[in-house]
């Protein structure tokens, strides 16, 4: 059910109890016999696609085996699969990060990037392929399945949160994918800004460590054991709504390589958490509040009904 489907919903049953038998009583009655009416349409309409002759019992047998090894290591990074060899929404159905697929919207930031060269998906963290064939030359197998489907390992991937302490700036677009391609360009130690300040960091040696954790969706975590002043790299989409804290104090995040959310941070250990909280969601939840308040309001406080 849609918004507008819930409040025209709200508004039959306010109206059926306000008119009753009266001409507002039959509206209300109408409103609702059109939204069954429209369910029943919307159901009717969901036909049950029978399973296709070239579909066997081993077929989906090797996905579910697919996907339960894909589950025991989705932690490690993300995948890429196939799109004629298996469906391109299969991490959505399972639960898994995959670097392309089916989506409703996707931040402009990530429209920037060349995903399909081997630098772009070691730089977002691809540890996985899934296809007939391999992703590119140097993925190794790791299992074959009965429906023919491979599961390979990458050769090299970033981890979904990393600690650099040089940085580059860029000018345009065109600059930066051209960087990021770049072999000379260790992309797992120095960060590229595009149109952005450069902080100030360190160039030091010693044992350094990010330990990344998803606490939930819309909050991470990281601890980060540093030895000078540098900047910690999370692969994840920087957009409007997200904020972080350093050991719980406010800290500004800076845009790397045009996509990822990245924070300052001095020599030490520091938890850093990042949150998604943007204020639409506040705004939209408090107007939602009021308006249900309102209408439970409006119910208490109605006049009876009077039967004629």
């Amino acid at each position: 059910m849609t918004v507008a489907e819930a409040w025209l919903t709200l508004l039959a049953i306010f109206l059926l109890r306000r008119g009753g038998e009266t001409r507002s009583g039959k509206v209300a009655i109408v409103l609702l016999l059109g939204m069954i009416g429209k369910d029943i349409v919307r159901l009717a309409e969901r036909r049950i696609v029978p399973v296709s002759k070239s579909v066997c019992a081993r077929d989906v047998l090797g996905h579910l085996e697919l996907a339960n090894d894909m589950l025991r290591i989705r932690d490690l990074g993300r995948f890429t699969l196939a799109p004629h060899d298996i469906l391109s929404n299969f991490g959505d159905l399972h639960g898994f990060q995959q670097l392309q697929g089916f989506a409703a919207g996707v931040a402009s930031t990530l429209l920037r990037h060349e995903y399909h060269t081997r630098r772009t998906q070691t730089l977002f963290g691809v540890t996985h392929h899934v296809g007939k064939r391999p992703g590119s030359i140097d993925d190794t197998l790791l299992r074959k399945y009965p429906s023919g489907i491979g599961l390979y390992r990458k050769a090299s991937a970033l981890p979904l949160a990393w600690l650099v302490h040089s940085m580059v700036a860029v000018p345009d677009e065109v600059t930066l994918r051209a960087m990021i391609q770049n072999p000379d360009l260790d992309i797992a130690h120095t960060a590229l800004v595009l149109n952005g300040p450069i902080p100030k960091v360190e160039a030091c040696r010693g044992a350094e460590s990010v330990d990344f954790a998803r606490a939930r969706p819309g909050r991470i975590r990281i601890v980060v054991t540093a030895q000078c002043r540098g900047v910690v790299i999370v692969s994840q989409s920087n957009y409007i709504g997200w904020n972080a804290t350093v050991d719980g104090v406010g800290a500004p995040i800076i845009e790397a390589f045009g996509t990822f959310p990245a924070v300052v941070v001095d020599a030490g250990v520091h938890e850093i958490v990042l949150n998604y909280a943007p204020k639409s969601f506040q705004s939209g939840a408090i107007v939602s509040m009021l308006g249900l308040l309102l209408f439970v309001v409006s119910l208490l406080f109605a006049p009876p009904l009077v039967r004629v």
